[in-house]
């Protein structure tokens, strides 16, 4: 994967164009050499995550960054989970049923886990989760 520094480091040239584009939870940005022809690179930054976009999939984020992600809205998954289209989301506002039906609650978010047979259940992090940095953006 070419990260930012590998990018700036290949160029003939010191100065570049930087375009910034505000997205839902972060900032895109564009960059290419400025004056002569060469590769513009496209990232994303998500809290202080670094994303090249031409291969978000195969960024490997640590815990810190996957909560981070979370919290800006995107869905992430762990490379090292075995079920297939299992993945995680901040789940901010939730309607459902809580019994006995008499009692109201203010709900806060949580993060859910989308499970391989295509369930949602809440989710809580083990050791292993939290010290992986195998987490991709699903």
């Amino acid at each position: 994967m070419k990260t930012f520094q590998d990018y700036l480091a290949a160029q003939p040239v010191i100065d570049h164009a930087l375009r910034a584009v505000p997205t839902l939870g972060g900032m895109r940005f564009y960059v290419h050499p400025s004056g002569v022809d060469g590769d513009t690179v496209d990232f994303a930054v998500i809290g202080n995550t670094l994303l090249p976009l031409q291969e978000p999939a195969l960024a490997r984020l640590d815990f810190g960054q996957a909560i981070a992600l979370l919290k800006s809205g995107k869905r992430v998954a762990r490379a090292g989970w075995n079920g297939k289209g299992m993945w995680l989301s901040m789940v901010a506002d939730w309607t459902g049923n809580i019994l006995p039906e008499s009692e109201s609650f203010k709900m806060l978010p949580f993060i859910a886990m989308r499970t391989a047979q295509a369930d949602l259940v809440p989710w809580l992090a083990s050791q292993t989760d939290m010290l992986a940095d195998d987490w991709t953006i699903a």
